[in-house]
């Protein structure tokens, strides 16, 4: 699912993803309850409240070995913190 501004793309999108869902066989029951509240969720449009001295700086890398800050990372950037991405293989 992408990120959408509009409702109506945001409409559209669920409307994809349900048909993706189905196709999956994934119960039926629960693709609905799950669609008809997302369909109504109407705070997904607004930044996340938060405060900039309580931000977290994330760095992203695709070096496993990379994952760990050091102590001297960690005590110079507490809220810091480091997630894995994967390159993609082009070929």
């Amino acid at each position: 699912m992408c990120l959408n501004q509009r409702k109506d793309d945001y409409l559209s999108s669920l409307n994809r993803l349900k048909e993706k869902v189905i196709r999956s066989k994934f119960p039926l029951n629960m693709t609905n309850d799950m669609i008809a509240l997302a369909s109504n969720w109407e705070d997904r449009l607004r930044p996340p409240k938060c405060d900039k001295k309580e931000d977290q700086q994330v760095w992203t890398t695709s070096f496993p070995h990379l994952l760990t800050l050091t102590q001297k990372e960690k005590k110079f950037n507490p809220k810091a913190m480091i997630t894995y991405k994967r390159l993609l293989d082009k070929s």
